[in-house]
């Protein structure tokens, strides 16, 4: 069954992709399917093998104390996968949709967290000093990037 938005194919040409409202609808509506830390959704990027490789990569290379970035965040699965390797962490959230930061916040605080920070943006909004985080995670965001001038914002400034 096809959802409220009309299905972009990969090959749809960048203009034609979801606008920001329409990507902040959808998540806005999909908070449940997208809290499940244990079962992830199998065929996107945060399914559980995923999950297990990011937040043991990231584990390499944060300690406690540290801070990270997780842009998209969601219902905060990347994030609380990381803080069953290495925990505390201050971290930060991104997201479009606020019922998905809300969800986040809420399973992240309960996870024992140093800190939260929320941020209710588009992730080309973001204005970080550089060496601000320690980690960046961006699991399932960036093919919402629209053209070339959206890559090479998010990479120049981020």
């Amino acid at each position: 069954m096809q959802d409220s938005l009309t299905v972009k194919q990969a090959g749809t040409p960048l203009a034609e992709k979801s606008t920001i409202d329409e990507i902040r609808a959808r998540f806005d509506n999909e908070v449940e399917r997208f809290s499940r830390l244990e079962t992830g959704q199998q065929a996107t990027l945060d399914a559980p093998l995923v999950l297990e490789l990011v937040a043991k990569t990231a584990a390499t290379h944060l300690r406690p104390g540290n801070v990270m970035l997780d842009l998209g965040c969601g219902a905060g699965n990347f994030t609380l996968r990381v803080l069953q390797e290495v925990h505390p962490l201050h971290c930060h959230l991104v997201d479009l949709s606020n019922p998905m930061l809300e969800r986040a916040h809420a399973r992240i605080q309960a996870a024992g967290v140093a800190s939260v920070f929320l941020y209710q943006t588009d992730l080309r909004r973001l204005d970080f000093a550089p060496d601000s985080f320690d980690c960046i995670l961006a699991g399932t965001v960036l093919h919402h990037l629209r053209d070339e001038a959206d890559w090479e914002r998010v990479s120049n400034d981020n």
